[in-house]
């Protein structure tokens, strides 16, 4: 079973949609397939936050600029 930062989008969604049906806690862990940690977590956060999304995303290394990349720049 994932963090809940592991889980995609479509996870989340299926998390909020469920709880907000009333599913218990343990039943939407079983049917979505990750720990009751996360059911929490990613609910609460919908409920603060109104968005589920991860933290991290977008938290990535810069993009390497290649010298081919610069010298076509430099030949405009």
């Amino acid at each position: 079973m994932g963090k809940a930062a592991d889980l995609s989008e479509f996870d989340r969604g299926q998390i909020v949609m469920t709880r907000r049906f009333g599913t218990s806690i343990t039943e939407t862990a079983r049917l979505v397939g990750c720990s009751r940690s996360a059911v929490v977590s990613i609910h609460a956060k919908w409920i603060n936050d109104g968005d589920t999304s991860s933290r991290c995303q977008g938290v990535d290394r810069p993009r390497v600029i290649k010298k081919k990349d610069i010298e076509d720049c430099l030949a405009c």
